[in-house]
């Protein structure tokens, strides 16, 4: 889903993401209201999930640099995420789904192997600026596995030791 993402500023925004999202918020804008299909269990964690995603640039930008607020940047995905949830529920049912989801990606961000995919995705953006959303789904397929690779090597003796004091056999 993943269009364009830059650190280039525009507008109150130091950088962005283009998400191919923003076409469907439009449709499901449009026809929520109207639709009461559009409120299935599978379409609503769909769409927690796409809301995750919005608010997880605030949560990265929390958690490596702490002592900054907000920026203005974030706010546009702070009331699309809301708005979106407004079609979804009300009321005390709202402000609990809205605040479960930004915990939700606290909790992704917080990741360590999604610490090093946003660490690489921010190299590489510092070196060229923009990027396309394939060169930076490369780059956290990239990440990720070299992240796995060096954890397997981290476990490898310890599942070696473990298994030798349990019996089993390792290769």
């Amino acid at each position: 889903n993943i269009a364009k993402v830059s650190i280039m500023p525009r507008g109150d925004s130091l950088g962005h993401v283009k998400m191919r999202l923003a076409r469907d918020v439009g449709v499901f804008l449009e026809t929520a209201s109207v639709c009461s299909n559009f409120h299935s269990s599978a379409k609503i964690a769909r769409w927690h999930d796409q809301i995750v995603c919005l608010l997880a640039g605030a949560e990265s930008e929390r958690l490596f640099t702490p002592n900054r607020h907000i920026r203005e940047g974030a706010k546009p995905d702070l009331h699309a995420s809301y708005d979106v949830l407004a079609r979804l529920s009300g009321g005390e049912e709202l402000r609990a789904a809205f605040k479960w989801l930004q915990i939700r990606a606290k909790s992704l961000v917080a990741r360590p192997v999604h610490q090093r995919m946003i660490g690489d995705l921010a190299k590489a953006l510092l070196s060229k600026g923009t990027l396309s959303g394939k060169e930076a789904i490369a780059i956290f397929r990239d990440s990720h596995y070299q992240y796995s690779v060096e954890r397997t090597a981290r476990l490898k003796p310890l599942l070696r030791s473990s298994a030798g004091s349990s019996g089993l056999r390792t290769r």
